[in-house]
């Protein structure tokens, strides 16, 4: 007998998680789309590192299916404020619909953008 998943609930539900901290940095993944929905989680769970003194912050955006301008607009923010500390924000790995609206913005050339996958450091202890 084959057990076969059942589709998640909502597949458009978004989730966040860490990939690998240390003090000064952390390496977090997003999942699903990145709307108004989750907008206030988002700013959230970037205050609570910033907030823990991580002045360089990686979000790994290959899983993300969407992103509207309220999430935009929380990445331009920590952008910023961890410039102001000479930090970065570093949006990794960015997926299709993310790139088109870094584009369609303008924001690909303020942000720090690849589409590259996460770098080693990643595996460090949290």
């Amino acid at each position: 007998m084959q057990v076969v998943p059942s589709p998640p609930a909502d597949p458009g539900a978004f989730s966040f998680a860490v990939a690998g901290s240390d003090p000064s940095r952390v390496s977090l993944t997003a999942t699903g789309e990145l709307d108004l929905a989750a907008v206030g989680d988002l700013a959230a769970l970037l205050a609570l590192h910033e907030a823990a003194g991580r002045t360089f912050i990686r979000l790994d955006l290959s899983a993300v299916t969407f992103m509207d301008c309220s999430c935009l607009g929380v990445l331009v923010g920590v952008h910023h404020h961890l410039d102001q500390r000479k930090g970065q924000l570093i949006l990794t790995d960015v997926s299709a619909p993310v790139a088109r609206l870094l584009a369609v913005t303008g924001l690909s050339a303020e942000l720090l953008v690849t589409t590259e996958p996460e770098s080693p450091w990643v595996g460090a202890s949290a």
